[in-house]
């Protein structure tokens, strides 16, 4: 399944408006689930450098599979290997607010990129653009799931993330976030105060 280009133009289209609405001058890119270019643009009065950051950030979420909000933890917990992995493509991963993945039905279509605003504006405008949708048209941010990275050598692997208003749980030596302590729902407690979760 591929994103056509009369879809990225409708992105687009309504990015733009979202941007004006903000007062903001952004930069647009949409791109194939392979992470190559559908369309970009930038708008009047948007910094130059705003567009290759819009297109980074629509590649990382496409050829990640999530958008690039998730991908921060992975850049925290091993910069080197993060670095090195992004340095593999066409295009630089990025992992940062702005890049949101575009599904349709469970299957990858591609990614859109924002940038010109700030962080959260940027991931306001690609989450809003997605959701107000007609059809199934989703971003990957709705099916709540993280990348965690595996050890060098090592496959990441995917798990839930926690109900929103839940910190995720700290590893060993750090505190964990707020909420951490609650148990998931279906875990049952094991040794040492710890739960697992149930079958």
């Amino acid at each position: 399944m591929t994103l056509p280009f009369s879809e990225a133009q409708a992105l687009a289209e309504d990015a733009r408006a979202r941007a004006l609405a903000l007062g903001q001058a952004l930069s647009i890119a949409v791109v194939d689930y392979g992470g190559f270019i559908v369309l970009i643009e930038r708008m009047d009065g948007a910094r130059p450098m705003t567009a290759d950051i819009a297109l980074a950030k629509a590649y990382s979420a496409a050829v990640m599979q999530r958008p690039t909000e998730m991908l921060e933890n992975w850049r925290n917990s091993d910069p080197v290997f993060f670095t090195q992995v992004g340095r593999m493509g066409h295009r630089p991963i990025v992992a940062t607010k702005g890049g949101v993945t575009i599904k349709r039905d469970g299957v990858i279509l591609g990614g859109l990129g924002v940038s010109g605003g700030s962080p959260d504006e940027d991931q306001r405008v690609c989450e809003d653009v997605l959701r107000a949708r007609p059809d199934r048209l989703r971003a990957a941010a709705d099916d709540r799931t993280r990348l965690r990275p595996g050890r060098r050598g090592r496959a990441a692997r995917r798990e839930p993330l926690p109900p929103a208003g839940r910190g995720l749980p700290g590893r060993p030596g750090r505190a964990a976030a707020a909420g951490a302590g609650q148990a998931r729902p279906g875990a049952q407690p094991r040794r040492g105060g710890r739960v697992r979760r149930g079958a």
